[in-house]
């Protein structure tokens, strides 16, 4: 897994935060 693919995953929770 990528940071990149990670990342992703923390927006679609999240959504555009501070991670």
């Amino acid at each position: 897994m990528t940071k990149i693919k990670k990342k992703k995953l923390l927006y679609r929770y999240y959504g555009p935060t501070d991670i």
